[in-house]
């Protein structure tokens, strides 16, 4: 997908917003003004826009490592809500709060995500079945499959659908706000990223193998090993994003009983930023903006939060339906 069709969509999906409000509000001035202008005008609002942007950096640079190689696995939304799942899990067990602890769960849980990742992608190379409708598929049962262990193994009886108190988490940075210390994390997940994407020999094969398969084959690129190894860097990093957000000083419990959608973001995320690691915080900063002000604006009017989830899906519709034409021409698709 070209450059000028991701910035014309992003623009039709604001418009399409825009035109929703002025048919649902009854003073859509005044919606409009605190969807767009609501977020600069108080420091907290401001604090939250980072808060939502936190996982969207981990979410968008797996991403863009998954579809560097050109492959469309969608799983990254199973793997951050996994991730956060095994966070919680680890949290409950623990019983004191330290950096080490800390630690190993994230890690933890980006490791399971990292293999729940894998899964499409060895589907595809058996049986050459569709990574895209395996990753979607996939998304589902991990969020049953964490529902049911939730409510089996750590529900707290004295909530409806949440675990035990967390006993682990991440340390505040600014006080009077949740921006944690995952905004460190991140900071140096960005730019680890960008080195290994565009300045080694594994990124240059990554970066091969998404624009010509067969060239890479030819120049000797173990075409399965980088394609299994991308997206297991992708889905390990969504799975450190669920993780750091369950940890981060938003939550008491668990209570995840719907995918949260950071997975979806990503993937607008990763187009905008065209795979660029550096350009991901600018995107990912961008749609916590619009989601927050979409907060504000359902709070404070009669618009409800969804116009941001509308936004959103027309992007990846559009994104997902470019993607089912150019394969059915036989063109290489972004």
């Amino acid at each position: 997908m070209k450059n000028k069709k991701i910035i014309k969509t992003f623009f039709i999906s604001i418009l399409v917003a825009i035109i929703l409000i002025f048919i649902f509000s009854k003073n859509p001035i005044y919606s409009i003004r605190l969807f767009f202008i609501a977020p600069f005008t108080k420091f907290r609002y401001f604090a939250n826009i980072i808060e939502n942007m936190i996982p969207l950096i981990f979410t968008g640079v797996g991403m863009c490592f998954i579809l560097s190689c050109g492959e469309f696995n969608l799983a990254s939304e199973g793997c951050f809500h996994i991730g956060g799942f095994t966070a919680a899990c680890i949290s409950v067990l623990t019983t004191n709060i330290c950096i080490h602890n800390t630690v190993v769960a994230v890690i933890v849980s980006g490791i399971i995500a990292s293999i729940i990742i894998i899964i499409p992608a060895v589907i595809k190379m058996k049986s050459g079945g569709s990574e895209l409708v395996s990753s979607i598929m996939l998304n589902f049962i991990i969020l049953h499959l964490t529902n049911y262990l939730l409510m089996k193994y750590i529900r707290d009886p004295m909530t409806g659908y949440g675990s035990y108190e967390l006993n682990l988490e991440l340390k505040t940075l600014i006080s009077n706000t949740r921006i944690h210390s995952g905004l460190i994390i991140a900071s140096i997940v960005i730019i680890f990223a960008y080195i290994l994407l565009y300045k080694t020999k594994f990124g240059l094969e990554i970066r091969i193998i998404g624009n010509n398969k067969k060239y890479a084959e030819i120049s000797g690129v173990n075409i399965s090993f980088v394609l299994l190894t991308s997206q297991w860097i992708g889905g390990f990093l969504a799975g450190m994003g669920g993780a750091i957000e369950l940890l981060s000083p938003i939550y008491i419990r668990y209570s995840w009983t719907n995918l949260l959608g950071f997975g979806w973001d990503a993937i607008i995320i990763a187009i905008l930023a065209k795979n660029n690691p550096l350009k991901v915080p600018i995107y990912a900063f961008m749609l916590a903006y619009i989601r927050t002000g979409s907060y504000i604006m359902e709070r404070l009017s009669d618009v409800s939060s969804d116009i941001a989830l509308i936004f959103q899906a027309i992007i990846i519709i559009v994104f997902i339906s470019d993607i089912f034409m150019k394969k059915n021409k036989g063109v290489k698709s972004c």
